[in-house]
């Protein structure tokens, strides 16, 4: 008696139903893997821009710490002179934020807005649109600031506020 070799494998169906099985796999997975590369350059993005905001604030906190005598208060420039004897002036040009001249901002990002409040013994001063005179300039105490930044895509607000010392 003959004995039939059986062949066994699959079919083309059972192949074509593999093969769709495995696409919508691949296709949840890209799925989920382009969703988080997409959230962490967003977030390394917003990370960059928060630490050039913080530098920024730092030097700003750390310079008007050092003030000794204001020479100019205005809604969007500060000038003064520091505890070593340099004059230091803070200045908008072309939506970029100058210290002394030089831009403090980092290539790629541009100043949004910025405004500096001024008070006095915890008061605020009242038209502090540059038109000062001595006496209101001599009696502040306390300079706040709000500044914003941008890359273009995104922006980033933050505000500090800094007691100002006078020399006894």
């Amino acid at each position: 008696m003959a004995v039939k070799k059986q062949i066994s494998g699959i079919t083309l169906i059972e192949m074509l139903l593999a093969v769709a099985i495995f696409s919508v796999i691949t296709a949840a997975v890209y799925t989920v893997f382009r969703s988080g590369t997409k959230t962490y350059n967003a977030t390394r993005e917003n990370l960059k821009l928060q630490e050039n905001l913080e530098k920024i604030v730092d030097t700003m906190v750390s310079d008007l710490q050092q003030c000794r005598c204001l020479l100019y208060a205005g809604p969007s420039e500060v000038s003064f002179w520091d505890f070593r004897g340099q004059k230091i002036v803070y200045s908008v040009s072309d939506n970029i934020l100058c210290r002394n001249g030089l831009s403090i901002l980092e290539k790629g990002l541009s100043l949004s807005h910025i405004q500096f409040s001024y008070f006095s013994r915890g008061n605020p001063v009242e038209n502090y649109d540059g038109d000062l005179n001595k006496k209101q300039i001599g009696d502040i105490t306390l300079i706040e600031f709000i500044i914003s930044i941008t890359d273009g895509s995104q922006s980033m607000e933050i505000s500090s506020a800094v007691n100002i010392k006078r020399l006894s």
